[in-house]
């Protein structure tokens, strides 16, 4: 089994954040490598969600996940209001993870659009 992973050099510990994410972006395979490559550009995807973000009142983390067509991988997106991705956690295998509700989100659409992108969901 072989699965990716964001190694980390001569960490102390890990530290983790119970988070929610509330919807799924579903890009295009060529931009979620894009995305991934300079994850402090500025996308229309990451403003349209703006407002996801910070902690909700129960103290969970409140992002959104950023996967692909054919991608298995995502990231977690917290934009803290603004309109780049400030907060991001790797996710491999999001789209196991998420499998239920990604393929829900694909039931219906129309043929072809999967090369252009799928569409915002939430979860």
């Amino acid at each position: 089994m072989e699965i990716n992973a964001a190694f980390r050099r001569k960490d102390t510990d890990i530290c983790e954040t119970r988070c929610r994410p509330e919807k799924a972006v579903i890009l295009t395979s060529n931009e979620y490598k894009a995305f991934k490559g300079n994850l402090m550009g500025r996308y229309q995807f990451i403003k349209d969600n703006m407002d996801i973000g910070g902690y909700a009142e129960d103290g969970t983390y409140r992002c959104f996940l950023v996967t692909g067509v054919g991608i298995e991988d995502g990231i977690l997106v917290n934009t803290e209001g603004s309109d780049y991705a400030r907060y991001t956690a790797f996710i491999p295998q999001a789209q196991t993870i998420f499998e239920k509700e990604i393929t829900e989100a694909y039931t219906g659409m129309e043929s072809g659009q999967e090369e252009e992108g799928g569409p915002e969901m939430s979860i």
